[in-house]
């Protein structure tokens, strides 16, 4: 009995690390992406709001 919940409760922890481990992961990814995607706008825009709506696409389009 205690060796099957052992096993439970270290199935369960290890679900939820795998979980975490996925959501930062995809977090960074999408932070990264934003900053490679944000630098090239602000180089090949040059209005403010032109930079602005493109930026609010970039962050509707990454969250999506």
């Amino acid at each position: 009995m205690k060796k099957e919940k052992f096993i439970l409760e270290s199935s369960i922890l290890m679900t939820g690390l795998l979980i975490g481990a996925t959501y930062w992961l995809v977090l960074f990814c999408a932070v990264i992406r934003m900053g490679i995607n944000g630098r090239r706008l602000v180089v090949s825009e040059f209005s403010e709001k032109i930079v602005v709506s493109q930026t609010l696409k970039l962050y509707k389009k990454v969250l999506a």
